[in-house]
């Protein structure tokens, strides 16, 4: 029993060290990982990446500048036909919904265009143009 014990200890020794010595190579590898060199094609798309978000980021900037030039342009044309035409305008007052007073004619008398109708119409036309 005691051969067994001594046995399993220095088994437990030796598994202990190979533990051990595995673990410094992990760190080793892991250490050399990270500090690695970054690969030619890694740099040449991070260059690229950077490039488009600079341009993007300009275009949006132009994007940007160029609306706010549009509203303040469209605010002074505003100010300024207001100031020519002596206007002061009310925004939100017309009522598209509302019904118009004005009859509106959805048909034409019946006889309107007969061929009749139309012979009337040219004499009254002539007398039109003799007076």
């Amino acid at each position: 029993m005691r051969q067994l014990n001594d046995e399993f200890s220095k088994a437990r020794e030796l598994m202990t060290q190979r533990y051990s010595t595995l673990e410094m190579r992990y760190a080793e590898l892991q250490s050399a990982y990270d500090s690695r060199p970054s690969r030619p094609e890694d740099l040449e798309q991070m260059r690229y990446l950077q490039q488009q978000l600079e341009e993007r980021e300009a275009q949006l900037q132009k994007a940007y500048e160029d609306m706010k030039k549009y509203k303040l342009d469209l605010i002074n044309k505003e100010d300024t036909y207001n100031k020519v035409f002596s206007r002061t305008p009310n925004v939100g007052v017309l009522n598209p919904i509302k019904v118009c007073d004005i009859p509106i004619i959805t048909k034409l008398p019946h006889n309107a265009y007969s061929p009749s109708n139309q012979h009337n119409h040219h004499q009254h036309s002539r007398q039109r143009e003799v007076l």
